[in-house]
């Protein structure tokens, strides 16, 4: 009896001291340089939470993914945790912050792949320069030449409030505290693409100027197009900025 105590005692002590090894030792944290224009790679394991820190206070308006049901997602200040409910997940992945957008492929390590080294707990990102916010994202330059001919139809609660491009870019600017949508463009065979963006207060500056845009907020969608014309047979149009001609 006093053996099997003991034997007991000896375990518990291990695995103690097993599990104070991995919190300190062996909980591995991978430093991710932030590229805009690049697709990041995130890969996980089933019964590990991956937790991404990004930049000091930066808040998350949205978080999209082509299977979003087979994770689970969670949002505290400026870290997003993901966990997959299932093995063999492999689904994009899109965070949009009041700073940046990220882009992901996230996958989800088969058991032949997986190697004796820790999974990765925490990614960290870096960034090549900060992002300053500005009042207007047109502070810079005052007096741009400005084109004011938007039209949108859709959903009343994503229309902007204001939308004009300078020639380079589209500025899109929305009421004060509420969830900003996702912007695609829309390609002549109908194909939807996420667009280069970033956030600067209340406005969506978008990196290119579009013919057609299409707004995306859950199971909303809206219609952006530059200059008269009609998107869809179903939507009343109306001018987003400006007066009726």
């Amino acid at each position: 009896m006093k053996y099997a105590l003991f034997m007991f005692l000896l375990a518990v002590s291990l695995s103690a001291r097993s599990v104070a090894a991995l919190d300190l030792d062996q909980a591995p944290v991978e430093i991710m340089e932030y590229q805009p224009d690049v697709v990041m790679v995130l890969r996980a394991r089933m019964g590990y939470a991956l937790d991404l820190e990004l930049q000091d206070r930066e808040q998350v308006v949205n978080i999209a993914a082509g299977n979003i049901a087979l994770l689970n997602l969670g949002v505290e200040g400026n870290h997003v945790f993901i966990k997959p409910k299932r093995p063999g997940v492999a689904t994009n992945l899109m965070i949009l912050t009041d700073k940046r957008l990220y882009r992901f492929k996230y996958l989800v390590e088969s058991e032949k792949s997986i190697s004796d080294q820790q999974p990765v707990y925490s990614v960290v990102f870096r960034f090549q320069s900060p992002v300053i916010p500005v009042e207007s994202p047109l502070s810079a330059n005052p007096e741009p030449a400005l084109n004011t001919n938007y039209w949108y139809c859709g959903s009343a609660s994503l229309k902007p409030l204001e939308t004009f491009d300078d020639g380079v870019r589209t500025y899109l600017r929305f009421p004060k505290d509420v969830e900003l949508p996702v912007p695609y463009s829309v390609e002549e065979d109908g194909e939807e693409r996420l667009v280069n963006m970033h956030v600067t207060g209340d406005w969506i500056v978008v990196h290119q100027t579009l013919q057609r845009m299409l707004l995306r907020r859950g199971a909303q969608r809206g219609c952006v197009q530059n200059r008269p014309g009609i998107l869809s047979n179903n939507f009343k149009i109306a001018r987003v900025s400006g007066d009726q001609p």
